[in-house]
């Protein structure tokens, strides 16, 4: 009897997740390793989900690969568990996209019971026999991989379009021409194998992957970068080793910096005992910059600016577990409005003009950026965040 209904290439398809769920009992021992390894784990736990995804259940769900329905059944409960999406939801959801439709009522069936509780038994047993490796590595790892797939999604349908596509040659090898995605839209029910052939020469296409294309195409209006750091910030919320982590480097990044502050102003002593008024941006919904403060700079008045009053009140109760009372602004900031403070600490997920950070006159700021974008004098908070803080001193206000 034939296995595959459609291609013998649909094995590769198969072999991907199978390779995976063999590597997956190495993770708990990688994220063993300390924080890098942590992240290791958390990084490959994401790409695994965002892959899986998008090339073999996105294949399975519009071409399934067997030609028994056991074995299609099989399959999909394996990328269940391998995605932590059951594979029936998932079906259901992707088809009302191709239909233009929001998606209605889900019947799951026996088979999509089926998914649902052996993800929800994965979890359970996750929690309760590896309750760290669970908060702060699985369901970082998940979340991070289901936001990869939102952005991949909105790269594929920019302007509203039925599909945009990119015929990078590595990229459709990597992803089983998932990048002819016009041509896909046009022909749901083709094989992937088939899909270069019917390359539509007048269809929208980019240079670009997908994730790159929705990055590249993020406005002021709908910000996709801030809302990825601001889900990645909530993370840390619910795992205190990444708090402490997180307190730590950025602590000693500001303590590295602060020598250099000193030279640019003149100012003699030790800069840590000078009651500098410092405004935060943005730094409510996890104050680890206002914490990172208290501990390298005791003597500054710190307010921090945020423009969710929740993130605020948040902050507050925060703070003062652990002794602190800064001053709370609701409020938007905008780098060409006249400044009362002495410094300011710009967020990487800042929503606005960046470029206006660097160049409008003002105070001294120390501005959060990726660890390539170099300006001024900075050091590199940690590799693994890959971020950067970058000491800017902007012309003096008239």
């Amino acid at each position: 009897m034939q296995l595959w209904r459609h291609s013998h290439r649909d094995a590769s398809v198969l072999a991907a997740p199978i390779v995976l769920a063999l590597l997956a009992p190495g993770l708990p021992w990688l994220a063993g390793h300390g924080l890098r390894g942590m992240s290791l784990a958390t990084a490959a736990i994401a790409v695994a989900v965002w892959w899986l995804s998008n090339t073999a259940g996105h294949i399975h769900l519009h071409t399934p690969l067997f030609r028994a329905r056991l074995h299609n059944d099989l399959f999909a409960l394996l990328l269940s568990l391998l995605t932590g999406v059951p594979q029936t939801i998932w079906r259901a959801r992707h088809l009302a996209h191709h239909r233009g439709e929001a998606p209605g009522r889900l019947r799951l069936g026996v088979r999509g019971c089926l998914e649902l509780a052996l993800v929800a038994n994965l979890w359970l047993l996750l929690a309760v026999r590896t309750p760290a490796l669970f908060v702060c590595v699985y369901l970082p790892g998940l979340l991070l991989g289901l936001l990869l797939c939102q952005l991949q999604g909105r790269g594929e349908h920019l302007a509203g379009l039925d599909g945009i596509s990119h015929h990078g040659r590595l990229h459709n090898r990597l992803w089983f021409n998932d990048g002819y995605h016009a041509e896909h839209h046009r022909w749901p029910g083709a094989h992937w194998t088939t899909l270069p052939a019917r390359r539509l020469a007048d269809a929208p296409h980019s240079r670009v992957s997908p994730v790159v294309r929705a990055l590249l195409a993020t406005v002021p209006g709908a910000p996709i970068v801030p809302r990825l750091l601001g889900a990645l910030e909530r993370l840390a919320l619910a795992c205190p080793p990444l708090q402490r982590a997180l307190v730590r480097v950025h602590a000693r990044a500001i303590a590295s910096l602060m020598p250099v502050i000193a030279e640019h102003l003149a100012v003699p002593g030790d800069l840590s005992q000078r009651p500098w008024r410092i405004a935060v941006v943005g730094g409510g919904l996890f104050p680890r910059t206002a914490l990172a403060l208290a501990r390298v700079w005791p003597a500054a008045h710190v307010t921090l600016v945020d423009a969710d009053a929740r993130h605020l009140e948040r902050a507050r109760q925060w703070l003062a577990d652990r002794g602190h009372a800064f001053d709370l602004l609701h409020s938007t900031w905008d780098p060409r409005a006249p400044q009362t403070h002495d410094l300011v600490i710009v967020p990487l997920a800042l929503v606005g003009d960046r470029d206006a950070v660097y160049t409008a006159p003002g105070p001294l700021r120390l501005v959060h950026d990726w660890s390539w974008r170099r300006r001024g004098h900075g050091v590199v908070v940690a590799w693994w965040l890959l971020k950067r803080l970058n000491l800017v001193r902007p012309a003096a206000l008239d």
